[in-house]
């Protein structure tokens, strides 16, 4: 765990009325010894559409990630608006590490709280 590399983590989705929803990304590194040693954040999207935050180098990181409802659904029936799936790519150096795909609520969003991601 002690080589340090640069950590790229991207959240999107495909999802229609993702435009509705408010991304709140937060990237935490940690150097070798568990100190932090960086702090990267990000709301604004991408022309994509996705959120992105990339970090300085360090041995690992935490996620914090938040896609928040910031209007209703169209229909007022929870039938109607089943989850859909926000994605959370996490590249190292260029590489893709992981893709994690989280069903998302469509009244009450995502959390991803404290998602570690080592180094190797």
């Amino acid at each position: 765990m002690g080589a340090l590399g640069i950590f790229r983590v991207v959240v999107g989705s495909d999802f229609e009325h993702w435009s509705r929803f408010d991304l709140f990304l937060t990237v935490v590194g940690y150097d070798a010894r568990g100190q932090r040693i960086c702090y990267c954040s990000c709301r604004e999207r991408r022309a994509d559409g996705t959120i992105a935050v990339e970090s300085q180098p360090c041995c690992y990181i935490e996620i914090y990630a938040y896609v928040i409802a910031n209007a209703f659904p169209p229909s007022e029936l929870i039938r109607d608006a089943p989850p859909f799936t926000t994605e959370l790519s996490v590249w190292r150096d260029g590489m893709l590490l992981s893709t994690a795909q989280y069903e998302t609520n469509q009244w009450g969003g995502l959390t991803v709280n404290q998602l570690r991601v080592p180094n190797d």
